[in-house]
């Protein structure tokens, strides 16, 4: 029997153990993070303000989410259909691809996956290949990525600061007409970089192994739509590693077993992609802007026709499908950039253990995880030669906006001026903080703060939505490049024709841009007549080199052949159109121009040459 002094230290170890247990579970309560104590601790008056701040959050997404579908949608077939955007659809009516295993579509082309075909062989099936069952799907996608860019915000910041992170990606016109274009494409890819990281983030919370498969499977199909995707699989290891190594060695620790199957697939799937895609992305493009966009040759060169790639991109001036740019851009870097660097200043100062220095609390861990990302992608950008477009740059995307919102949403926990910020991560306020809202009030260094907040993300939305009309402008006017014209459509209803159909026993393209959309919107019956010829003829220097061709696309067929108006596009573009002149005169004589295609201004876009080689010389 134990004596009354151990009875009594028995007793006093128990009510400290309560005492900490109650400790642990207030500052859940208070951090918004044990939702079942916090309801039962909260006055009614603090729930309903609670209520308050996520219906209104709420309904801004929704505002959102409504603005982006209208813009994405209005005019759903302008620009044209480009030869980019059907590539990842061609497969899905029985297009040829790069490989295939066990007859089923693996590779569209040596480094993009056959992923979206999957999505519209049932579309296809039931509605036709049309604008509108191309692009209202990926409108779709992006709008998910939306909702899910909220779902995974909300993991870290309070309800207003995650609606507007979602607002400022509806309002930009880079994420509107990318995503309605799919230009890159770019769609899945921000699906499964969003759905990665909420996966991520829920498996740090929970340890949860099918959460980490979650992450696994998401970067396995991001990888597997395009292989520019390792970019991010790479940081957000590197990111996790660095920031969160505690908690993804305490979870392994925990069951082994069960986190070593996940963890190898996904390694499996990053070395398999790195094997293929490496030879790809470390030699220049051949489309490449100059010289310097080969690292190897010009570091320096390459780093500034990034930076400048960036810039472009993320201001939205990189207007790809308009004639005339009239170089009107939003304050998009004006704003981020100056942020990013603040959150670089902070994550330095924390790394010198200044952590109770003020710059230092600019960032937290969960800021320092995402600025590590976006450095990374930013590094394997640079290094990776081939990446040359405003697609690759969206890798990148929507990092800088989410800095920026941490930014903002630690500033409005820190102490300024003496006035601690009555707000938790969640939005709740503290029971001391309830007090009417009088003049003093209108003086806080908090309010000034949220002002600040609004009054900059008001200017950046507004400079968005100006930009965004802006290219809704240039879609009126139908002011688009060659390689976007709606006269696609036109091109396309021609060759549609019953009696062209009978008078052809085949349709080659001359010149790229052009083989995909006319193969994707014709007839089934009638896609087994298209061939697309562009690489071979900008290629043919001699025509004599072209016996070949002739033989095996020509001999014995009534040929159409389509190529770009005189006058477009650059050297390569006419260059092609001019080999198969030189090629149809060399091996068939006469020639005939079958017909002019122009688009609604009356710009001439498309030449279609009608050879008869049936009685070949």
């Amino acid at each position: 029997m134990m004596s009354g002094s151990q009875l009594h230290q028995v007793w006093i170890r128990s009510v400290s153990l309560f005492e900490l247990r109650m400790c642990e579970r207030h500052e859940r309560i208070a951090g918004g993070t044990h939702h079942r104590w916090r309801q039962r601790a909260e006055p009614q008056s603090m729930r309903r303000r609670l209520n308050i701040h996520v219906l209104a959050a709420y309904a801004l997404v929704t505002l959102a989410l409504a603005y982006f579908g209208v813009m994405a949608s209005r005019h759903i077939a302008l620009p044209g259909l480009n030869v980019d955007e059907v590539l990842g659809v061609r497969p899905a009516v029985g297009g040829p691809v790069a490989r295939r295993i066990f007859g089923i579509p693996v590779l569209t082309i040596s480094y993009i996956g056959a992923l979206k075909s999957y999505i519209y062989f049932p579309i296809f099936a039931l509605f036709g290949g049309s604008p509108e069952t191309i692009r209202l799907p990926t409108i779709f996608i992006s709008l998910l990525t939306l909702a899910l860019t909220f779902k995974l915000s909300r993991l870290h910041f309070r309800p207003s600061y995650s609606a507007l992170l979602v607002l400022l990606m509806a309002a930009d016109p880079i994420f509107i007409f990318m995503s309605k274009a799919d230009y890159g494409p770019i769609v899945l890819m921000m699906f499964f970089k969003m759905l990665a990281l909420y996966f991520f983030f829920r498996f740090i919370a929970t340890s949860s192994p099918r959460y980490l498969w979650g992450v696994a499977v998401s970067c396995g199909l991001g990888l597997f739509d395009k292989f520019n995707f390792m970019w991010f699989v790479l940081a957000l290891v590197v990111a996790a590693v660095v920031v969160f190594r505690h908690e993804l060695r305490s979870a392994v620790a925990q069951s082994r077993s069960q986190f070593i199957w996940p963890l190898g697939a996904l390694l499996v799937a990053l070395a398999v992609t790195a094997r293929y895609s490496m030879p790809l992305f470390l030699q220049t493009h051949s489309r490449a802007v100059s010289a310097s966009s080969s690292v190897t040759s010009d570091p320096l060169g390459r780093i500034q026709f990034v930076s400048d790639l960036y810039l472009q991109t993320m201001n939205s001036k990189d207007e790809w499908f308009i004639q005339k740019s009239a170089h009107m851009g939003t304050i998009t870097n004006w704003i981020t950039l100056p942020i990013i660097g603040l959150v670089v200043l902070a994550a330095a100062a924390r790394l010198l253990r200044r952590r109770q220095s003020p710059i230092a609390q600019f960032i937290d861990r969960v800021g320092l995880f995402y600025l590590l990302i976006f450095v990374a992608i930013l590094v394997q950008i640079v290094l990776t030669t081939a990446a040359d477009g405003p697609y690759h740059i969206m890798m990148l995307y929507p990092f800088h906006y989410i800095l920026m919102v941490s930014v903002a949403n630690r500033l409005s926990g820190l102490r300024l001026g003496g006035v601690r910020s009555d707000q938790s991560a969640d939005g709740v306020h503290s029971p001391s903080s309830r007090r009417r809202f009088g003049r003093s009030e209108l003086c806080s260094p908090q309010l000034a703060l949220v002002l600040g907040v609004v009054s900059v993300a008001a200017l950046l939305v507004a400079s968005e939505v100006r930009v965004g009309v802006h290219y809704q402008q240039a879609i009126d006017d139908q002011a688009f490049s060659f390689v976007w014209t709606p006269a696609i459509y036109k091109l396309n209803a021609y060759l549609d024709r019953r009696e062209v159909q009978r008078n052809a026993d085949a349709i080659i393209s001359a010149n790229w841009g052009m083989h995909n959309q006319v193969f994707v919107l014709s007839r089934s019956g009638d896609r087994s007549k298209y061939t697309d010829l562009s690489r071979e003829f900008t290629e043919l220097d001699n025509p004599e080199q072209g016996k070949s061709l002739a033989e095996e696309f020509f001999a014995g067929k009534r040929v159409l052949v389509l190529a770009y108006a005189e006058g477009l596009g650059e050297r390569t573009t006419a260059a092609a159109r001019d080999h198969f002149l030189s090629f149809a005169k060399y091996y068939f004589g006469a020639i005939r121009r079958e017909r002019v295609v122009t688009n609604d201004r009356g710009e001439a876009m498309f030449a279609i040459y009608y050879v008869d080689a049936r009685a070949r010389r």
